[in-house]
């Protein structure tokens, strides 16, 4: 799978400030659409549904990840 990242900065910049914040917290960059109380492995940042699930073309929750051609 290869990915890119969004193409709105400003999005993008928030985004990553809230990763750092909930690594910075939870030890780990989950992503920050899920609830803390439902934190899993499964929810690192690319989430495991961004990986496997969503189409090429298509972006993830939060808009960060955009899933490209390999």
């Amino acid at each position: 799978m290869k990915k890119k990242f969004t193409d709105d900065l400003e999005l993008k910049e928030e985004i990553i400030s809230q990763l750092k914040i909930i690594k910075d917290e939870y030890g780990k960059p989950y992503c920050p659409c899920v609830n803390p109380e439902l934190y899993t492995d499964d929810k690192v940042c690319p989430c495991k549904e961004f990986r496997e699930e969503i189409p090429i073309g298509e972006e993830c929750h939060c808009g960060l990840w955009i899933k490209i051609e390999e």
